[in-house]
């Protein structure tokens, strides 16, 4: 009994260290806070401009569903998609969840071109105007995740769904 056990167990372990090969299996923003400022890189690199664009109607509209009291996250204000010569910015006013930590911040997702590597990158630029800081920062964790996710979802969007933001303008 104790053979048959251990021939099950042993290719387990094996796999397991080779599907992971760190501790770390959750994604950790990789900057920390310089008073009330935090800018964030998100994990993402996107090929052309029309993607990049796509992916920001993608996300503004993700934002916009998070604009009434009850969204579990955080609330959206004021959200607004610009263009500035080769940057894009979806720029919004935020109050966190839950409402009683009274944390305020102004939030940027930049979109910039990497004149170096041709790819443009996302970085997620806060500003906090009101609340703890020690709880602003713990908040913050759940709200870029919930962008990164999104960015996660946006990958395994079939083509025809993705070509509707690419080619939405506001």
């Amino acid at each position: 009994m104790l053979a048959t056990v251990g021939s099950a167990l042993y290719p387990m372990f094996r796999a397991s260290r080779i599907v992971v090969p760190s501790l770390e299996r959750k994604w950790k923003i990789p900057t920390k806070p310089k008073g009330d400022e935090w800018s964030i890189p998100l994990p993402f690199q996107i090929e052309r401009d029309e993607e990049a664009y796509g992916v920001l109607s993608f996300i503004k509209r993700f934002v916009e569903e998070h604009s009434g009291e009850d969204s579990p996250i955080f609330i959206a204000e004021k959200v607004r998609l610009e263009s500035r010569g080769d940057m894009r910015i979806l720029s919004m006013k935020m109050k966190l969840q839950p409402l009683e930590a009274h944390i305020r911040q102004e939030v940027k997702l930049i979109d910039m071109r990497d004149p170096k590597r041709g790819k443009h990158m996302l970085r997620v630029n806060i500003r906090r105007i009101s609340g703890a800081y020690g709880v602003w920062m713990r908040l913050n964790h759940h709200f870029v995740d919930a962008i990164r996710k999104q960015m996660l979802l946006w990958r395994s969007l079939p083509s025809e769904e993705r070509n509707k933001y690419t080619l939405e303008r506001d």
